[in-house]
């Protein structure tokens, strides 16, 4: 991260702030940083280019904790005029002229570092391409480890602030968008299919730098959403669907294509035995598969079926993928230690997954058999 000053001691006044972000000149470029600051941890001044980034906010994820506001924001007007110097204007005189700029600045400190303070300068009318952020400690600068966020309960990894762009897609996934073309064919070849999350998801992977044809095929390869999210990739794929028995019809093929290709790809897996995950697929009268590496069978047969020590062999069935329920199996990982004593002694781990139609004594009978014809060892299974 290119960094504009290293080892000032004192805070800039928002006049010097403002100064130099209206007045970068061609050889400081180079001192610009193009993307959030990591993990300050000394004096230092970064200037970056908000226009690089999804949102200007999204310089504030620097993964140093949790910030409380040290004061509200204080708005401050600034005008260049034709020699390129920088004077402070009224509010008053920042309405009636197109070439001045609105800037505010806003304080933070660090709940894990109370001496370490955060400055940041920012254009809020959008007139300046640039933002600052200025890190400062009172006394000598210091290494500090981020906790994590006080209304987590669960987690003790650190905190870290979710990019603002990140937040404003999910918030921009719920607005009507009814009279997208895009969003009309997603409608159309998947009637009963919410495409929402899957639309915000695959722009924030596109937005990273994935999403393409590779992300497509590694990621959702045999599966109904590649019908959903690879829809811009085909050329007009909803053309010529007319009514609901053609949306049927177009639908249907796709899933009978996806099928074909998960059986093909379960047929290809036989052949290196250690690297299994698809272990079986059963097309009539209803889908059905199983998923399960040989280290998850292993660790079943290892912390499921020895009676000196043993874990218990739990199965929950909480959420759907579309009209298929998914039911999976979790045991405790007895050589692991968890660093929360909120979540038990030994983390828990998901041992194997089955995707079926319906909730009903058929379907757990055959989940159980198959698990059995996988993993012979848990004929000794051990219970309390």
């Amino acid at each position: 991260m290119r960094c504009w000053n290293r080892g000032i001691r004192k805070i800039l006044s928002t006049d010097q702030a403002v100064s130099i972000l209206m007045t970068v000149t061609d050889e400081e470029k180079f001192n610009v940083g193009l993307t959030s600051p990591l993990k300050p941890r000394d004096n230092c001044i970064f200037v970056v280019n908000a226009k690089l980034l999804g949102h200007r906010d999204d310089v504030l994820c620097d993964s140093s904790g949790v910030w409380d506001a040290a004061q509200g924001a204080k708005s401050h007007y600034f005008q260049k005029d034709a020699s390129g110097t920088v004077s402070k204007i009224t509010r008053k005189a920042y309405a009636t002229s197109a070439d001045a700029v609105h800037f505010k600045r806003r304080a933070y400190k660090n709940q894990n570092a109370p001496d370490f303070s955060r400055i940041y300068w920012f254009a809020e009318d959008g007139r300046c391409d640039y933002v600052m952020v200025q890190y400062f400690f009172k006394g000598d600068p210091h290494d500090f480890e981020p906790k994590a966020h006080k209304n987590s309960k669960l987690s003790c990894e650190p905190y870290r602030r979710t990019y603002k762009s990140t937040l404003q897609t999910i918030q921009d996934s719920g607005k009507d968008q009814s009279k997208s073309r895009y969003h009309l064919q997603v409608r159309a070849r998947t009637e009963s299919f919410d495409a929402k999350g899957k639309f915000f998801i695959r722009a924030m992977v596109i937005r990273g730098g994935g999403g393409g044809a590779g992300y497509h095929r590694t990621v959702l390869d045999s599966s109904v959403c590649f019908q959903v999210l690879n829809l811009e990739q085909e050329s007009n794929p909803a053309q010529g669907i007319r009514n609901k028995k053609q949306i049927h019809n177009h639908t249907a093929s796709a899933e009978v294509d996806n099928i074909s290709l998960l059986m093909a790809k379960c047929k290809g897996e036989l052949e290196k035995p250690n690297n299994r995950f698809i272990r079986e697929v059963s097309a009539a009268p209803k889908l059905a598969i199983f998923l399960a590496s040989t280290i998850q069978l292993g660790d079943l047969a290892r912390f499921c079926t020895v009676p000196r020590k043993f874990c218990i062999l739990s199965f929950d069935t909480t959420f759907n993928i579309g009209p298929y329920d998914v039911t999976i199996v979790v045991y405790r990982h007895l050589m692991l230690c968890s660093e929360s004593a909120k979540v038990g002694i030994h983390p828990v781990k998901i041992g194997a997954v089955y995707i079926h139609h319906g909730r009903t004594e058929a379907e757990y009978s055959r989940f159980m058999y198959l698990l059995k014809q996988e993993c012979p060892e848990l004929k000794h299974l051990q219970a309390s």
